[in-house]
C-alpha cells in the first residue's frame, strides 16, 4: 500500500472534474488503472465528503488515523 498512490488520486480528483465525478459516481471503475490495494479502494470509497477538497482532507485525517495501516504498507 501506498500513500502517495492514494494521494495521486486526489491530485487527478482535484484537476479533472470529470475524473472526480466519476470516483463519486463509481469509484471501482474510476480507480482502475492506479494499482490499488482492495484497502486502499475502500479507503477511497468510504469517504463522504461535500467537496472534494473536503474528501481530501477527511482522507489525509484517516490517514493519519490509521497507523497500523501506514506501518503495514510500509512493508508492502
Amino acid at each position: 500500500m501506498s500513500k502517495v498512490k492514494i494521494l495521486q488520486v486526489i491530485k487527478r480528483a482535484l484537476d479533472d472534474s470529470d475524473f472526480a465525478n466519476n470516483l463519486y459516481a463509481n469509484p471501482e471503475k474510476a480507480l482502475r488503472g492506479f494499482n490499488l490495494s482492495s484497502h486502499e479502494i475502500d479507503l477511497i470509497k468510504n469517504m463522504r465528503g461535500d467537496s472534494l477538497e473536503k474528501f481530501a482532507f477527511e482522507l489525509e485525517d484517516r490517514l493519519n488515523k490509521d497507523d497500523d495501516w501506514w506501518i503495514g504498507s510500509l512493508q508492502d
